[in-house]
């Protein structure tokens, strides 16, 4: 972490030595009006121009290198074709409006790379005027932040993701909860939360190792995610316990069948370590609203039929039944 710190401030500081040394070149002219460009087609980050009108004219050395392209191909809105579809229309919305109001802007998009890989990059603009005063273009800079990228992507997934079986953690799982809460309540629409508990996987541990039942863990995470759907969310909390939320429901039969289905696929035999295994689970039910309306209400209550289901020998569900 601390050459990854080191090497972005040295990012940020060749970023701002390169800001300086346009903002001394615009009042540089030569007789006809033209930049001194030589001194751009030196500069170790991509480089452009553009005039009043938003059409780039000039890209330097390392931007054609870096995109593979001719000059030819670039200028006016030829370097437009690079940016990746995702990001173009947003980021054409945000250069046009930072010149209609000529302010500097930074804009982050992927950008296609002479060898058809698409990185990271800020674009870095500032307006510029001439001699006597009025607005004549922009000049901007770009900088590849791509390895940047990939550390906050990182960084967000170990905040947000269980990191054996890359499900959603606790705090992303409220988080999902609390969007389905909401707009379970605008559209008057049921939710399903269950808590799912695998039957006697301390003794998996204990009789076949830790390697063993972190296999079962992964098989039961991935398993779990086939049989959902994609608007439903998986997580795991800890241990052996994972749960569900079935974000929209008609009928509590469809958790039911939601919860039969679940029992079907995880109790299929898979092989971990050369030796075959089947697991059963033990799963409650509460659906909102009647069993609650907040997450802690609606957690309780799921964990309650959870472990009623337990006692009852597992490799069943249960829904919460009030006392």
């Amino acid at each position: 972490m601390k050459d990854d710190a080191k090497t972005k401030k040295q990012l940020l500081a060749e970023m701002e030595e390169i800001r300086r040394r346009i903002s001394e070149l615009e009042t540089s002219k030569t007789a006809d009006g033209g930049f001194y460009l030589s001194v751009f087609e030196e500069l170790p980050a991509p480089v452009w121009l553009a005039g009043t009108d938003a059409r780039r004219d000039y890209f330097n050395k390392a931007w054609l290198a870096f995109i593979g392209r001719g000059l030819e191909q670039e200028i006016g809105e030829g370097w437009v074709e690079g940016i990746h579809p995702e990001d173009m229309e947003k980021s054409i919305e945000n250069y046009i409006e930072a010149f209609n109001l000529r302010r500097p802007f930074d804009i982050e998009y992927r950008l296609r790379r002479y060898d058809g890989e698409y990185r990271w990059i800020v674009d870095s603009g500032v307006p510029f005027n001439d001699p006597n005063g009025n607005f004549a273009g922009y000049i901007g800079l770009c900088h590849d932040i791509t390895e940047y990228k990939i550390l906050e992507e990182r960084i967000h997934n170990l905040a947000y993701h269980d990191s054996l079986t890359a499900l959603p953690n606790r705090l992303l799982f409220n988080d999902r909860l609390n969007q389905a809460l909401a707009l379970a309540k605008r559209n008057k629409w049921h939710i399903a939360v269950m808590s799912i508990d695998i039957d006697r996987f301390k003794s998996i541990n204990v009789n076949l190792g830790y390697d063993v039942g972190d296999l079962v863990l992964k098989t039961t995470a991935q398993r779990l995610k086939e049989c959902m759907r994609e608007s439903d969310t998986v997580a795991r909390l800890g241990g052996d316990e994972f749960i569900v939320v079935l974000t929209y429901v008609k009928e509590r039969d469809e958790a039911a069948f939601a919860a039969h289905r679940i029992l079907k696929v995880l109790a299929k035999v898979f092989i971990a370590c050369d030796q075959e295994f089947s697991i059963t689970v033990s799963i409650g039910i509460s659906v909102y609203p009647a069993d609650g309306e907040d997450i802690k209400t609606l957690l309780r209550n799921s964990d309650a039929a959870m472990y009623f289901a337990k006692e009852q020998g597992g490799d069943r569900y249960e829904f919460y039944v009030p006392l």
